[in-house]
């Protein structure tokens, strides 16, 4: 099988998109063991219940960074340094 190089863009992108899964899955793992709809999600992390469909079927909402981080937090996830 051939290498293939990628540049340090797609390398970014990529990352950024494995990260994005990650958040995704555990927002859908956390809604399903919290028996929760995307309604309740979203009032609990205060964005539109829409936007939350957005998100979990690969969307890409633009959010302000407090949005992210409730939506981090949801998903079982904390920020370190």
């Amino acid at each position: 099988m051939p290498r293939v190089y990628l540049s340090q863009k797609q390398r970014d992108d990529a990352a950024l998109e494995k990260m994005k899964a990650t958040v995704v899955d555990g927002l859908v793992i956390n809604k399903a063991l919290r028996r929760m709809t995307n309604a309740s999600i979203a009032e609990s992390v205060r964005i539109n219940d829409k936007t939350i469909g957005r998100i979990i079927n690969g969307g890409d909402p633009q959010l302000t960074i407090t949005q992210v981080l409730r939506l981090i937090q949801f998903a079982g996830f904390r920020l370190e340094r």
